[in-house]
């Protein structure tokens, strides 16, 4: 029947885009300017976020951990590495109300609904990761960071 052959040719594009748009970028993507306006335009609208300092090794440790979850949440949401050494991205860490001396440090962020979490305490490891995010994209919240509060806010183009 070639109705059958439509809809199953039909099924096969769109599985085929969705693969392809949630392999078109890296598993990790470090953020800095450059990267950021790609971020804002990808179709992947939930942002995790790995806070750390580059600089030091223990830090560097969490990166195996967030690596796992990145790989088990693939086209679910965006894996951003934010080196929080680096001038340009303090100004991304107080959108999430995180310090220097709070790293190394997860955050998840949806773009649509501007909602926002930092994952409290604990070890970062690929079980308490991937709970947290998959928690906030079921709706989970354990408080509400979207602040209604406009004083805080920043507009999503200068992350």
């Amino acid at each position: 029947r070639s109705s059958d052959l439509k809809d199953r040719k039909a099924m096969d594009s769109i599985k085929l885009y969705r693969f392809l748009r949630a392999n078109e970028i890296r598993l990790v993507t470090n953020y800095n300017p450059v990267t950021a306006i790609g971020i804002f335009e990808s179709s992947v609208r939930v942002h995790l976020l790995l806070f750390l300092d580059k600089s030091n090794e223990t830090q560097r440790d969490t990166l195996k951990p967030f690596r796992e979850t990145a790989e088990q949440l693939r086209g679910k949401v965006l894996c951003l590495l934010v080196d929080g050494a680096v001038k340009e991205n303090q100004r991304v860490m107080s959108f999430f109300g995180l310090t220097p001396a709070q790293l190394p440090a997860v955050a998840i962020y949806d773009v649509e609904s501007d909602e926002r979490e930092v994952l409290d305490g604990g070890a970062i490891s690929t079980a308490h990761v991937r709970d947290f995010t998959i928690g906030f994209l079921g709706g989970k919240r354990i408080k509400d960071n979207s602040s209604a509060d406009s004083d805080k806010k920043i507009p999503k183009t200068e992350l």
